[in-house]
């Protein structure tokens, strides 16, 4: 932790040095290229095979030789293509979408501080960013098969713009005084999953993103300095005489950012509020004024403390670490039953209580030993390690364990078989009995035919349940579904037997 500690401090010196280095303006142009990654975007294959050329505008402000905001305006294409792929060619999808970007970033330039004083010159320096935009979409799709999922998504309607939070690094070589060449490269998150045109039919649960990266060439406007103070002379207020920043580039003797014409303590370093004069213990009053000129403290109690906050000045205060009201010498009032609570604000001062409920007992109404404000269940008697709210039994557990061997789907298909429902109705019991619980949905199937597909069907057989559960009352927010196709058999998958009870949707709760 010290080593961190000293690490992190060293950064912000080297950050620091030469600070007197101005801001200044930047324009640039973009070329690169763009890349997507989508649902239906496979990421064994990756997104690189489907990079696109990317362009755009951007315009950057240094407010100091670290730091830069930074605004762009790029330009490209979205696609991915199951034809270019032999093994994904069966599925036929494509989609390709326009993409204008508009965003802020904020740059962290590391080695900033080390440019020459003309704002530009000076070697190598890598940077970090991040930012938030709006992707301008308009995703087009297709694909070779059809289903309840695709519809879906052919009939949505899909967003024309998405907000984005860009983020990256990149390393800039300055070229000279007024040119410089960076190298890009960033990632943008969106907050949809449209933007390859397609959620049900691939995992709503995800959002899409997409990247940018390329070669940036950078202008810089502000490289005049005729003091040679490292402050161009467009923001120097003294472009004749060399000065620091903090004086906006005039002389500053004591360098407390006060020029030394408007200084009343030119030697003495002090404060922008009191014309350069000191203030020892930062208080905002002058030292020549303050009876406590080592000890902050507010102007009514001329520059002295108020440690308990009650009005009354340390020096004068009875109980100077408990706040009292002054007709009490500044001492707090007493407290009979010991529980925090003065006795002019205690509702029950002879009860013991929390300072919350004003000093009175917090109530249980079930009698089961838990306070109602710990209790999860305050009218249903429950032990401590449930939180106040009754456990399962055994016979609770024996209807998920009787649901998970005998729900029932449509062959190749994830419509439930009517003998299903009643025995989902008696899961859907159990969740509204015992509120405290959560519930758990997995999918699982045999391994014939094809993996993709069983684990699309494992993963829309575990949502029916979940859907069909959300009709009987249990919320949303207290489930959650998955499906694992093949890859979790609990028999063998040579016998017909076994596979029967590898084809299960698994119910099991959890807190």
């Amino acid at each position: 932790m010290k080593r961190t500690f000293l690490l992190g401090l060293m950064l912000v010196s080297l950050t620091t040095v030469r600070a007197q280095q101005t801001s200044f303006w930047e324009v640039g142009l973009l070329l690169g290229g763009s890349s997507m990654g989508g649902d239906l975007v496979d990421p064994d294959i990756g997104s690189l095979n489907d990079v696109n050329f990317a362009y755009g505008l951007m315009a950057r402000k240094y407010f100091q030789p670290n730091f830069a905001m930074r605004l762009n305006l790029l330009r490209s294409r979205l696609s991915t293509n199951d034809h270019r792929y032999e093994r994904l060619d069966y599925r036929g999808f494509r989609s390709q979408s326009p993409l204008t970007e508009l965003s802020l970033d904020f740059e962290w330039d590391i080695l900033g501080h080390l440019r020459g004083v003309d704002g530009s010159a000076g070697g190598i320096s890598p940077y970090l960013f991040a930012g938030l935009g709006m992707a301008i979409i308009d995703p087009k799709t297709s694909f070779s098969y059809d289903n309840q999922d695709v519809q879906a998504d052919k009939n949505a309607n899909l967003p024309g713009g998405v907000f984005t939070i860009p983020f990256g690094a990149g390393i800039r070589f300055n070229l000279s005084p007024n040119w410089a060449l960076t190298l890009d490269l960033g990632l943008r998150p969106t907050f949809s999953d449209y933007l390859d045109g397609v959620s049900m039919a691939g995992n709503p649960d995800k959002n899409d993103w997409y990247g940018i990266g390329g070669i940036q060439l950078w202008y810089n406007f502000s490289s005049n300095d005729r003091d040679h103070d490292g402050i161009a002379d467009a923001d120097d207020a003294c472009p004749d005489i060399a000065g620091t920043e903090l004086a906006s580039g005039c002389p500053d003797r004591d360098n407390d950012g006060v020029s030394d014409d408007k200084d009343a303590c030119p030697d003495i370093p002090g404060t922008a509020a009191l014309a350069g004069c000191p203030d020892s213990d930062n208080d905002g009053i002058p030292d020549s004024e303050d009876a406590c000129p080592t000890q902050a403290g507010p102007a009514e109690m001329n520059g002295c403390p108020d440690t308990d906050g009650d009005g009354l000045s340390d020096a004068v205060d009875g109980c100077p670490e408990q706040a009292g009201p002054p007709e009490n010498n500044g001492c707090p009032y007493g407290d009979r039953d010991y529980d925090g609570v003065p006795d002019n604000e205690d509702r029950c001062p002879d009860q013991a209580g929390p300072v919350d409920n004003n000093g009175c007992p917090y109530p249980d109404s079930d009698g089961d030993g838990i306070l109602d404000k710990d209790d999860k269940c305050p009218d249903t008697v429950g032990p401590v390690s449930n939180a106040g709210c009754p456990e399962v039994e055994q016979e609770e557990q024996d209807v998920l364990d009787f649901a998970t061997q005998n729900v029932r789907f449509a062959l190749n298909d994830d419509r439930l078989l009517p003998a299903s429902m009643p025995i989902l109705d008696e899961v859907a019991r159990v969740m509204l009995e015992f509120p405290s619980y959560n519930l758990r949905i997995e999918g699982h199937t045999d391994d014939q035919g094809d993996a993709a597909y069983n684990q699309n069907l494992s993963q829309a057989r575990a949502r029916r349940c979940f859907e069909y559960l959300q009709t009987k009352g249990v919320p949303a927010a207290r489930m959650q579904y998955s499906g694992f196709g093949e890859s979790r058999p609990i028999a063998s998958n040579r016998t017909e037997a076994g596979r029967l009870q590898n084809r299960r949707v698994e119910f099991s709760l959890f807190k």
